[in-house]
């Protein structure tokens, strides 16, 4: 205990400089997100969109959900609470009632992620629990106007309870990433990362470089590498009540391979908050000590102040919230590892905990490229046909031969929701009607379309091993403002081509 011996005014109480400082940075990259949000606004979250609320109402079935969004569908109204979100990021960030952005900002990021899914990622995942985790704990008390104009002294300090999870919290994310691939057969021969380089949904140029300049025993290297980093760094960021040579060791571990990420994949969000949550992990004075250098006259590298807290009922009872949160939201993240590791000691929740989790939004996904990682990428193409035997693609500019990759911005959400209608269960005929109906009411002209969905395999070397494989999973003509579909295609996965 003696890393906390040195950096906490008592065992109970650490200075919430580090905690501070990542609100930052995390006010930042949320601001950055809510942002790419308005230009698809329309299009994911909206009646007028591609998946309408009567539509994913009658997918999602009788999943119990928090999405205010799908009582109201108009555009204008989406972009209205987009701005008020906007707004709650900025004070989040620069610490300006932090307290009411930070209910603000819960309440907008769990009804946008529950309107729609298919286009989230493990960033939005992180994005919406370190939303919630920040409602148990003082994220204002330094770098913020809140102290600035405070008319009382803030004490500086958070209880360790909330401190201690919100850290766990890394080491649940790493835990379940990493033990999952030891099921995978192509991280233990050291082929996944190859595998995952030539996935030109996620990939930056950089990774098309790497895949036919680099040798192969490169990417089998790289891939042990990673195996290896993130099965051990759970353990390792568990020293942070340990001497602080082992943690050091483990951040900068963890900052290569992230970096590594985010330089190779369009992901990049995910690599920057899981670096900028290394700032959970360090010793305060290190913090302190940076502000003496920067201005050795300011009263900010001060100690806190014990004296303004005590643990009272309130700190209790967010005390309780929070870890009985933690606990529901990693059981609920541990329980898809059943399906390859065997292993049924961790029951399914329960009904009301399972009610629970959605509703609070503490769901959550860290199975990243595990077992193992696809061995093709896919793409989708919706082709239509209009007067004087005119073929126009309809989507993204995407046709069956290629497919229009996206680097950064609202493109790669786009992407994701692509893949996610061709792996996720709640793909049905129903999503595809709404797709098809989107585009029979937005072009009057428009006869017939077909929704293709187009497979590439990759290889074991640094060439593609084969040509695009297709299923057109809807078919069917224009009649006015709806889609009739072609009655011939006989289940939702269409016929093959």
């Amino acid at each position: 205990m003696r890393f906390i011996r040195q950096n906490s005014i008592n065992i109970w109480w650490l200075d919430s400089r580090p905690l501070s400082l990542f609100r930052i940075i995390f006010g930042m990259v949320l601001i950055k997100d809510v942002i790419y949000h308005f230009s698809i606004s329309e299009w994911f979250y909206s009646d007028n969109g591609i998946l309408p609320s009567a539509s994913y109402q009658h997918i999602t079935g009788s999943i119990l959900r928090f999405s205010p969004l799908e009582t109201f569908g108009d555009p204008l109204l989406v972009q209205a609470l987009f701005l008020v979100w906007l707004c709650a990021a900025t004070c989040i960030t620069v610490g300006f009632k932090t307290q009411l952005a930070t209910i603000v900002n819960v309440f907008i990021i769990v009804a946008v992620h529950e309107r729609n899914f298919l286009v989230i990622d493990s960033s939005d995942d992180f994005l919406r629990l370190f939303s919630i985790w920040f409602l148990f704990l003082p994220t204002n008390h330094h770098y913020s106007l809140d102290r600035i104009i405070a008319n009382k002294p803030m004490s500086g300090v958070v209880h360790l309870i909330p401190r201690t999870i919100i850290a766990l919290q890394i080491v649940v994310i790493y835990m379940i990433a990493g033990w999952s691939k030891l099921y995978g057969e192509l991280w233990i021969n050291g082929t996944a990362l190859l595998h995952i380089s030539q996935l030109k949904h996620i990939t930056l140029p950089t990774a098309d470089f790497a895949v036919h300049f680099i040798p192969t025993k490169f990417f089998h290297v790289a891939t042990y590498m990673v195996l290896l980093i993130e099965v051990i760094l759970p353990f390792i960021l568990l020293t942070f009540v340990r001497p602080r040579r082992i943690l050091r060791i483990g951040l900068i571990f963890g900052t290569l391979m992230h970096l590594g990420i985010g330089v190779t994949l369009a992901i990049a969000n995910f690599s920057l908050l899981m670096i900028a949550s290394y700032i959970l992990l360090l010793p305060p004075d290190l913090i302190r000590s940076a502000e003496q250098k920067l201005d050795a006259a300011s009263n900010t590298s001060s100690r806190p102040n014990l004296s303004l807290n005590r643990i009272d009922s309130i700190q209790r009872i967010k005390n309780f919230i929070m870890t009985f949160l933690f606990f529901i939201g990693v059981w609920h993240a541990l329980y898809p590892t059943q399906s390859f590791t065997n292993n049924s000691l961790l029951p399914m929740p329960p009904d009301m905990l399972e009610q629970t989790i959605r509703l609070t939004g503490v769901w959550q996904h860290w199975i990243l490229f595990a077992p193992d990682p696809p061995t093709y990428y896919t793409w989708i193409s919706i082709p239509g046909l209009f007067p004087n035997d005119e073929y126009v693609a309809l989507y993204v500019g995407n046709t069956d031969s290629q497919m229009q990759r996206n680097f950064w911005g609202s493109g790669l959400r786009q992407a994701h929701y692509d893949r996610s209608v061709v792996i996720s269960p709640l793909a049905s005929r129903d999503l595809y009607m709404a797709w098809a109906t989107y585009y029979c009411r937005n072009h009057q002209q428009l006869i017939s379309l077909e929704i293709n969905i187009h497979y590439q395999v990759t290889a074991l070397s640094t060439v593609f091993s084969s040509q695009p494989y297709t299923h057109t999973v809807w078919s069917g003509a224009c009649s006015g403002q709806s889609a009739i579909p072609d009655n011939r295609l006989e289940d939702n996965s269409g016929n093959g081509r």
